[in-house]
């Protein structure tokens, strides 16, 4: 029926546009332009013209024929070429009578003025892009009329003067060639005397290669005036675009122009010329030719042939204010504001909010003659939906024909969907259904439409937080027309989500059970092996659920990232607030990181990474790293290390590195006085070292029984209330040990302290073999001028993960497109060819692996960068991505200097980094009772009270109060509870005595 009413609203459109040919049986006959163009195909000016001609003289809508050809004199250009052009377009065009001529460039319109009256006699010319154009030009010929292209030097040092105040010098550059001397000659006369303090240097004939070297050694009270740069000393042609790249990359200090061909490639801007404008206004001339007015009576512009444009990549690189610039400028490459980036929303829901407005006007009336039978409903109504949710059932109404579907609010409720979140349509209907369950659910709706049967289908559809829940779809046709085809239906969805999770566990009871019967039968060997893959069947649960967890947490870190990066967030509070959110983040990646690590475990799927490193900046970095939190308790920290210990050693650095953090940690945390020693030592063996660690402490101790079981899992054997974390921690650390070969123990008396010891094989090994540390440069701003625009494509089914990882890219100057599934992305492969694509492993349709591997079978497939960006974390998942074809891995949730570093070692992306600011003061860390104690009693008492009951909703505004008397004590109270680190405080306020 849908498709009928299409085709009825198809016919109905195609009548309504054959009036005006029903109504004039003979239509005008198309009308032929010629626009000839000086240069090229595929140069930026000409490509620029072409397409104001196309979009001003609209061909299709105004019936025209345009006819474009290239000269091409950027590569040859001599009278004997010109007459054989002569000669090609007499026998070309000798049966087509032209309406208008648009001729573009001076090669062009002296042709013309020569040959026009013997090729085409009496045809009007417009003319655009005319250099150094005068009025004698015109002298003895009828039927001329254009826009001169007339560059105005002199605003543009105007405002290049404003936005440089202590600029000393100009440096003019342009080519040695005709046109860039006479550029030159026409620069001189327009700035000479303008600013009679500024000193002007004016290039002199150079290479290429030359004039880039001369602008590299300029110095940084000077700025650069860029006219025209064609074809150097040497007589070789040059790319506009290349040479302002290069020059640019190459430029400390800004470089202006006035020529659009190297505007968008690294220079500031100016009063520029531009193809496209020089176009607009010569086919605005052309089209009041086609409507009758005489050539001849429109004069030749030579004003208002400018105007001013900017590149904002340029400016934020030499910190130029917009306000520097004229009013109406145009900034090419600026990001979008909100309101810009939504308008059409924004007009769109004023519109509709307009149009509700009236329709209740409208209906008022009619409503209240419903309210009495709507008061006589409401009972039956609210007996029906308490009913209805009392069986968890939703109610729905779908219009066959239309899609229009009505469901009830518990249909939304039942998703976790807030009551008409979501679009009221089969078609929204379907998205939210299962992948595996979209043909069954739809093949049994059209067999109930074909015999009548009742119908009843179990599938499952997606809530809101990207879970699946089991639906029972029960529904019957209500209304059919003439012909049997179904109008209407109606029908209940019943979460059955419950009862399948019964049935599952009560099929896992019964096949339990017959395991159970086999096992009796079974030795205690396999016994051992049912209960081995147990463990490891919850572990691998435990690890996948880790999974699901990092995906959204990458949302969270990474949208928090970008807004702590925002300049435009200036509100200190609610960038307190971002710090929180982060650090909560990472908070709670550590501890997934340490559920999954166990899980890994468990399941057999952590495996030793044996590489060189440093031993001896190991355990520095660690010790430096644990200092902080000893000094804050008040403990030495030291190191000791043996003379038979060797620097470089090849061994898993990084799982050595959490086995030290962990034990010393450990060793801080229990420790209240005294100090935590770190003891390093290394005996021969046969096979190389044996590395010998010990983290001694004077702290509580350990009883004996607790002893045997503190390498357990979640066991915390401290006082309630003093532990934080999973109680992973010792239980990993003695995985890590004896994945790597070696053996962990204990020794302690309580009261005493403790002392943990390891024993680890290591093989020394030699300097040239050891890696070193990267540079980290800081934060990245954009990419480095002079670079390929280059395309990413992120192909991610989680829209916030897309978005956020689309900002971050386009924000550092990357163009970028998304693709929610691999179809989608090998469709836009195709079309778009980006440079690199970052793909998910898990996709609707059709997953990350065969987008990857059909990609790679394509044209072009073999030379595009192609990196997995996945929440796995398992190693054999890493191979199957990587042997499908992808070149490298990175993990979700990422920091941002992952995603630009892994896009610089593909691309040979180069980036401008923020600038570091210099390092503040040292920050106290420890709280002074003493100063704390000059607080009012009842507002220490009251902090205590609220830090004993974990109350956060009095402990802010608490400490915003200390911070009223003292604002240094007030900031070091408030890093404490943004970490919710609380026991510092309690044990400042207990020791001052007077809050108990």
């Amino acid at each position: 029926m849908a498709g009928y009413s299409a085709l009825v609203a198809a016919l109905v459109a195609c009548l309504w546009a054959a009036l005006p040919a029903l109504a004039a049986p003979e239509s005008d006959p198309r009308r032929e332009v010629l626009i000839l163009a000086s240069y090229h195909a595929g140069f930026a000016w000409d490509d620029g013209i072409k397409q104001a001609v196309t979009d001003v003289l609209e061909p299709t809508k105004n019936s025209l024929e345009l006819h474009f050809e290239y000269m091409d004199t950027k590569r040859i250009n001599d009278a004997a070429y010109a007459r054989m052009l002569h000669d090609l377009y007499r026998y070309k065009y000798r049966d087509t009578q032209f309406a208008v001529i648009i001729a573009s460039d001076n090669f062009a319109f002296d042709f013309l003025r020569k040959y026009r009256d013997a090729l085409f006699p009496g045809v009007p010319v417009v003319f655009c892009g005319v250099n150094f154009f005068r009025d004698e030009m015109l002298a003895g010929l009828h039927s001329f009329t254009g826009a001169a292209e007339k560059f105005d030097a002199a605003a543009t040092l105007d405002i290049i003067v404003g936005a440089h105040p202590t600029m000393k010098t100009l440096f003019v550059l342009n080519d040695p060639d005709l046109t860039g001397r006479a550029w030159a000659d026409d620069i001189r006369q327009q700035i000479t005397g303008r600013y009679p303090r500024l000193g002007i240097d004016y290039a002199e004939s150079m290479t290429e290669a030359q004039a880039i070297e001369r602008v590299r050694a300029l110095p940084t009270d000077t700025v650069v005036l860029l006219g025209v740069f064609l074809r150097d000393a040497d007589g070789r042609y040059v790319k506009a675009p290349d040479f302002a790249r290069r020059l640019t990359a190459a430029s400390p200090v800004p470089v202006y122009g006035l020529l659009d061909l190297y505007i968008g490639y690294g220079i500031v801007g100016g009063h520029i010329i531009d193809g496209y404008y020089q176009g607009e206004l010569a086919a605005r001339m052309a089209r009041r030719v086609l409507d009758g007015e005489a050539a001849d009576r429109i004069p030749v512009l030579q004003q208002g042939v400018t105007r001013p444009m900017f590149d904002y990549i340029p400016l934020r690189r030499f910190g130029i204010p917009e306000s520097a610039l004229p009013e109406g400028s145009v900034i090419l490459n600026k990001p979008y504001s909100f309101y810009e980036a939504h308008q059409g929303k924004i007009f769109a829901a004023v519109a509709f909010a307009t149009v509700a407005t009236g329709f209740i006007f409208l209906l008022s009336g009619a409503l209240v003659a419903r309210r009495k039978a709507e008061a006589r409903l409401r009972d039956s109504q609210q007996r029906l939906t308490l009913t209805l949710d009392a069986v968890n059932e939703g109610v729905w109404d779908w219009r066959v024909p239309t899609g229009e579907t009505v469901f009830s609010p518990r249909y939304y409720t039942m998703l976790d969907y807030e009551p008409y979140e979501f679009p009221q349509t089969h078609a929204a209907w379907v998205g939210l259904l299962h992948p595996d369950d979209v043909e069954r659910a739809e093949r049994e709706i059209h067999r109930h439409f074909e015999d009548g049967n009742a119908y009843a289908v179990e599938f499952r559809m997606r809530n809101k937080s990207g879970g699946w829940r089991w639906i029972l779809a029960r529904g019957l046709v209500v209304a059919r027309d003439a012909a049997g085809r179904p109008l209407r239906m109606v029908g209940t969805h019943t979460d059955i989500t419950e009862r399948k999770q019964a049935e599952r566990e009560l099929i896992a009871y019964r096949d339990h059970l017959e395991d159970l019967v086999r096992e009796r039968t079974a030795d205690l060997a396999r016994a051992k092996d049912a209960a081995e893959a147990a463990n490891r069947a919850k572990s691998f649960f435990l690890a996948n659920m880790s999974h699901e967890l990092r995906t959204p947490l990458n949302a969270i870190l990474g949208f928090s990232a970008l807004m702590r990066r925002d300049a435009s967030i200036t509100d200190s509070r609610l960038r307190q607030s971002l710090d929180i959110i982060n650090r909560s983040g990472e908070h709670l990646l550590a501890l997934i990181n340490d559920i999954l690590d166990m899980a890994k475990i468990e399941a057999g799927r952590l495996q030793a990474r044996v590489k060189p490193f440093d031993l001896g900046a190991l355990a520095h970095d660690v010790v430096e790293l644990m200092r902080g939190r000893a000094t804050e308790k008040g403990l030495r920290l030291r190191l000791e290390q043996s003379s038979a210990l060797p620097r470089l050693v090849r061994g898993d650095e990084t799982k050595l590195r959490q086995v030290l953090v962990n034990l010393v940690g450990n060793a801080i945390k229990f420790t209240e006085r005294g100090e935590v020693i770190l003891h390093l030592g290394a005996t021969p063996e046969p096979r190389g070292l044996c590395l010998s660690i010990g983290v001694e402490d004077s702290g509580i101790g350990i009883a004996a029984e607790d002893q045997v079981r503190i390498f357990d899992p979640f066991a915390q054997v401290e006082k309630t209330g003093a532990q934080k974390g999973t109680g992973l921690g010792l239980a990993i650390t003695r995985q890590f040990v004896e994945l790597m070969g070696g053996r962990i123990g204990v020794t302690s008396q309580l009261g005493r302290g403790s002392c943990f010891r390891v024993e680890l094989p290591v093989e020394p090994t030699t300097e040239s073999e050891t890696a070193t540390g990267a540079f980290d440069p800081g934060e990245v701003l954009t990419l480095e001028p002079g670079q390929p625009d280059y395309r990413v494509l992120i192909v991610e089914d989680q829209p916030e993960n897309a978005q956020m990882l689309s900002r971050l890219l386009e924000g550092a100057g990357f163009q970028v497109r998304t693709a929610a599934n691999g179809i989608r992305a090998i469709d836009l492969f195709q079309r778009w060819r980006p440079h690199f694509i970052w793909m998910d492993r898990r996709l609707p349709e059709m997953d990350g692996l065969e987008a990857t591997r059909r990609i790679r079978d394509l044209e072009g497939g073999r030379e595009v960068k192609i990196v997995a960006l996945t929440a796995s974390v398992f190693v054999e998942q890493h191979q199957e991505m990587l042997a499908s074809g992808m070149d490298e891995v990175v993990h979700k949730p990422f920091q941002p200097a992952t995603i630009f570093d892994c896009l610089a070692r593909h691309l040979g992306a180069r980036y401008l980094y923020q600038e570091r600011a210099a390092p503040s003061a040292v920050a106290a860390t420890t709280i002074d009772p003493v100063a704390l104690a000059a607080l009012p009693e009842a507002l220490r008492r009251e902090l205590a009270d609220a830090l004993v009951a974990l109350d956060t909703e009095r402990i802010d505004p608490l400490i915003g109060r200390v911070t009223e008397r003292d604002a240094a004590m007030g900031q070091l109270l408030r890093r404490y509870a943004d970490n919710y680190d609380y026991d510092p405080i309690m044990k400042a306020l207990a020791l001052d005595g007077k809050t108990h």
